[in-house]
Order: structure tokens, then C-alpha cells, then sequence
């Protein structure tokens, strides 16, 4: 009798593992088909700039869309990443809320990417295109806050309209802003403002926001920043690490080196499906399961969806290795005689997104794991090893010494990040502080009494 309940309990075990592997799965491949939408809208627009602007414009183009990469990586670190984790375990209501304020918060730090619009396009000679930039920016970061909202409790089909009108429809825009011979800086910022707007706006409506009183926004605000403060100093590094190498390139160089450098970071754009889903999918997954059975199980998840990512990009990496020149030409059209010339720098750059891969693969679990601390520790040492290392090559060798230089910058940011997540991996799991408090049922759904999370708030 004991051992045929014994069997009959292991087979319903191994019946729900199953069962949670066709559940990850599914999710899995929902996650890849919306960031495959979202990528190939970039990787799309990127060509088309490419392929239809003089080699010095889309240089001014691609240097205002890094600055509006850096700027929406602060609003980020302050809004959409504590989102995505505070958000995972929340039910209907509550992500309502957090959705409503998180608008709030964007709205709120807009005069920083007003700013920071405003001075790139005046120090390119394109301040008559600031409004529409400005427009730009946004809107794509109010978009990115409703998507998160949405990718947070996995509802990755539910997302998929939205950012289909956000990023592919725009990517249409500016197709037929081309044939007609009206692409400019001023026409891309206005299709990408108002394609994100409408995708923000569709989203809006799927989550259903939610008053949000303001003694509510004062708890969520404190939450956040607790939560995103160390995010946001390593999001301000990045203006010395992640887009110093192009702007030397511009000012010491030229344009024309600009450029390749550009084009050499859109052929790794394809790749960016899997860069950017699987750490949307694993880290609220790993952080799920961290707090449910510890540090092992988050890094069985985190692993077992890097490994399905490194499989996917492998393919187009080796076309990448093998025919670089093939690829530009197929992009790049008439313009393509401009970047052949690139063709054995194209290849070094494979080594380059590779480690990226691994350090984003990292960097997203010490996330997961709520330890962002160690994230802007290895973002100082990453911007050490980038003035010492980068920097000097760059200036001394143009774009090969730029491409060396971020391989061995990215090397040393891996080292740092393995050797942080050596030190917590026994590290014991902290219940929520600020938002248990708020929220009766929030204790709850976190296992501990509401007692207990007064008790862990910092004096």
C-alpha cells in the first residue's frame, strides 16, 4: 500500500514537472515573438536610416537615438525595473495601481529627457527637430512602461498588439517616408512618437488603470527608489561605458567612423530578440523562484533560458561570421559600398556580443536576485577599465580599436559579476518592505504576516 501511494505520488510529480515545462515553453516562445516584433521594428527603422540618409546624417540620427537609449534607461532603473519585479506576483488590482503610478513617475522625470533631447539635437545642429525628438522620447518611454506592465505576469500575446503598432507599424512608417522621399530626422522622431503613443494608448486599455491616491504614490515612490537607486547610478555610468566609444569615434575620428561603428551595433540587432526576451521572461521567473526554493532553483531557471537563447542566436552569429558582406548588402542597398569595407570588424564584434550576452545574462539574475548594489559596483570598475583600456584605444585606433576595446571591457565586467554573484548566492531571501505595508494582501502573497514587514523596514 505504501509504495503504490509512493508511485502514484511520484507520478503526479512527474506530471506537474511536465506540465510546468509545456507552461515555460509556451511562455517562452510568446516572450521571443514579441521581443522578435520589438527588435525587428529597431533592426527595420535602423536600415532604413541606413539605406536612405547620408552617411553623416544617419551618424546624427544614431548618436540621438543612444541618447535616448541612455535616458530611458534612467527612467528604467527608477520605474519600469522595480515594476517588472514588484509587479510579478501582484494580482489585477494592485498591478492597476502600479501601472498608474509608474505613468505618474515618467511623467514626472520628463523634464530630464526634455533636456537631454534638447542639448543632443543642439550639439548635432538639429535643434529645428527637437520638438519631435522630444515627442519621441516620451512617448516610447510611457509605451515601454504599459509593456512591462503586461510582460511582468508574463502576458506576453496580451503585449504583442501593442508593441506590433509601437515598433513594426513604425518600422512601415518609415518605408513609406522613404519611397516618397520624406525621411529626415524630424519625419523618424514624429512616426516613432506617434507609433508608440497609439501602442501606449492600446495598452492603457488592456491593463485598465487604476486611481491611485497620493498617500499610495508617497509608498511607491519610497518603494522604487529603495528598490531602483543603485539601478539608476549604474544607468548614469553608462554614459562613460556604453556610448563614450561612439562619441570619440565622432569627435576625433569623424562621422564616417561613426558610422561604422553604428552599423557594425545594427547587425547585432537581430540578436537582440533573444538579448532582450530572455532576461524580460527570466528574471521575474528566476526572482519567483528564489523566493519559493532559494538561490539553486533561480539559477536553474536563469540557465535553462540562457542556454535556449545562446541556441537561438547561434545560427545567424555563423551567417554573421561567414558572409558579413552578404548581409550589408541585402540591408543597406545603395549605401552598402560605404560599410563593406568593415567586413573583418563585423566578425571581432561577434566576440563582442557574445560576452555581452553572458554579462546581460548575469547582470539579470544579480537583478533577479534584488541585488543591484553589485550592479553599480561593476559598473564603476566596468567605466575604470573603460578609461583605462577603451578610451585610449579607441583614440589611437579608430573603430578597430573601439570593437578590441569593448571586448575587453565586457570580459572584465563578466569577471565582476561572477565574483558578486559568488558572494550571494547563500545570501537569505529579504521579504518586500514598503509595498507589504501598503497592501494587506501583498504580505500575504509573500508568506510573511504584516507584522514582520514593519519589522524589516530600515530605521
Amino acid at each position: 500500500m505504501f509504495l503504490a501511494s509512493q508511485k502514484l505520488a511520484g507520478r503526479a510529480k512527474s506530471l506537474a514537472a511536465k506540465g510546468l515545462r509545456a507552461k515555460e515553453t509556451k511562455r517562452s516562445a510568446w516572450a521571443l515573438g514579441d521581443q522578435a516584433i520589438v527588435s525587428a521594428g529597431n533592426f527595420l527603422t535602423t536600415a532604413l536610416m541606413i539605406g536612405f540618409l547620408q552617411k553623416e546624417e544617419f551618424a546624427r540620427f544614431g548618436i540621438c537615438f543612444e541618447v535616448m537609449y541612455w535616458l530611458n534607461s534612467m527612467q528604467s532603473s527608477l520605474v519600469t525595473y522595480p515594476l517588472t519585479v514588484r509587479g510579478t506576483s501582484a494580482g489585477d488590482a494592485r498591478l492597476r495601481k502600479l501601472a498608474t503610478a509608474c505613468l505618474i513617475f515618467t511623467l514626472l522625470l520628463a523634464p530630464i529627457a526634455m533636456m537631454g533631447m534638447g542639448i543632443a539635437t543642439h550639439l548635432l545642429q538639429r535643434f529645428q527637430f527637437a520638438p519631435w525628438a522630444i515627442f519621441a522620447i516620451l512617448t516610447w518611454q510611457a509605451q515601454e512602461t504599459t509593456r512591462r506592465a503586461l510582460l511582468c505576469q508574463f502576458k506576453y500575446a496580451a503585449a504583442l498588439p501593442g508593441d506590433t503598432i509601437a515598433y513594426f507599424v513604425q518600422s512601415i512608417c518609415m518605408f513609406f517616408l522613404a519611397r516618397r522621399g520624406e525621411l529626415t530626422l524630424g519625419s523618424a522622431f514624429a512616426a516613432m512618437g506617434i507609433t508608440s503613443a497609439l501602442g501606449c494608448l492600446f495598452q492603457c486599455f488592456q491593463i485598465g488603470l487604476s486611481r491611485v491616491n497620493l498617500s499610495e504614490l508617497k509608498t511607491f515612490a519610497a518603494d522604487f527608489w529603495g528598490f531602483g537607486r543603485w539601478s539608476l547610478c549604474t544607468s548614469i555610468s553608462t554614459i562613460f561605458t556604453d556610448f563614450s566609444f561612439n562619441w570619440l569615434l565622432a569627435a576625433h575620428v569623424g562621422l564616417d567612423a561613426s558610422a561604422g561603428f553604428q552599423v557594425m551595433g545594427n547587425l547585432s540587432k537581430p540578436c537582440n530578440t533573444v538579448m532582450n526576451a530572455i532576461p524580460g521572461v527570466a528574471m521575474p521567473t528566476a526572482a519567483r523562484a528564489r523566493r519559493e526554493a532559494g538561490f539553486a532553483a533561480a539559477r536553474s531557471a536563469m540557465l535553462r533560458y540562457f542556454f535556449l537563447g545562446a541556441l537561438i542566436m547561434s545560427p545567424y552569429l555563423l551567417f554573421m561570421a561567414i558572409w558579413p558582406q552578404v548581409l550589408m548588402k541585402i540591408l543597406y542597398r545603395q549605401h552598402a559600398g560605404d560599410y563593406v569595407q568593415y567586413a573583418m570588424v563585423a566578425r571581432f564584434n561577434i566576440i563582442a556580443i557574445f560576452l555581452g550576452y553572458v554579462c546581460n545574462g548575469l547582470g539579470t539574475f544579480l537583478a533577479a536576485l534584488e541585488e543591484t548594489r553589485y550592479q553599480f559596483i561593476t559598473s564603476i570598475v566596468n567605466t575604470a577599465a573603460v578609461f583605462a583600456i577603451g578610451l585610449p584605444l579607441t583614440y589611437f585606433g579608430g573603430l578597430w580599436g573601439a570593437i578590441i576595446g569593448c571586448i575587453l571591457c565586457v570580459s572584465v565586467r563578466g569577471i565582476c559579476n561572477l565574483f558578486f554573484l559568488y558572494r550571494v548566492k547563500n545570501k537569505p531571501t529579504k521579504p518586500w518592505t514598503h509595498e507589504l505595508i501598503a497592501f494587506p494582501g501583498a504580505a500575504a502573497e509573500a508568506g510573511i504576516t504584516t507584522a514582520e514587514a514593519i519589522a524589516t523596514v530600515p530605521n
